[in-house]
């Protein structure tokens, strides 16, 4: 049985997040976790150690092994195609360039903590933004996460 085809069954069966995919979804989120986590230390070690100066290209390997494992994910059926209009896709790819230089630049200049508090801080930052520029009030479940989050950042 092909990938998609068993996720299909099984959300009829058990829903998105059921019993049967809960384990995967697990597996998948720390993998997550720890391929983050994993990045961020090769990084700044490659900064810090041997005075790895070429934060575009190093930005521009991040995005490729992206771009692959997001083939090799949609090939397998994690996820479906989804049209979108090219300006719409050059938008959020640019955006999403910028902000990887600059997590990286960010990561070169300061140290991992202060990295990922900047890198946290980010979140509420963005969905402030997104409030104020008229596109959409976040739900109460995302302001439910963001409590302990800005908590541990001003704490």
């Amino acid at each position: 049985m092909r990938p998609r085809a068993w996720l299909d069954e099984n959300r009829k069966r058990t829903g998105v997040f059921g019993t049967a995919l809960r384990v995967p979804l697990m597996l998948a989120v720390f993998a997550n976790l720890l391929s983050s986590c994993a990045v961020v230390l090769v990084n700044k070690w490659l900064v810090a150690q041997h005075r790895f100066d070429h934060i575009i290209f190093l930005t521009s390997c991040q995005m490729a092994f992206t771009a692959a494992g997001m083939r090799v994910m949609l090939r397998c059926g994690v996820f479906a195609y989804k049209a979108c209009e090219r300006r719409t896709v050059v938008r959020v790819a640019g955006a999403s360039l910028l902000a990887m230089a600059f997590m990286n630049l960010n990561l070169k200049q300061n140290s991992v903590g202060f990295f990922q508090m900047t890198k946290l801080a980010c979140i509420p930052c963005t969905l402030a933004t997104q409030y104020l520029a008229g596109d959409r009030f976040p739900d109460g479940a995302t302001l439910a996460t963001l409590v302990p989050l800005v908590g541990g950042l001003y704490v």
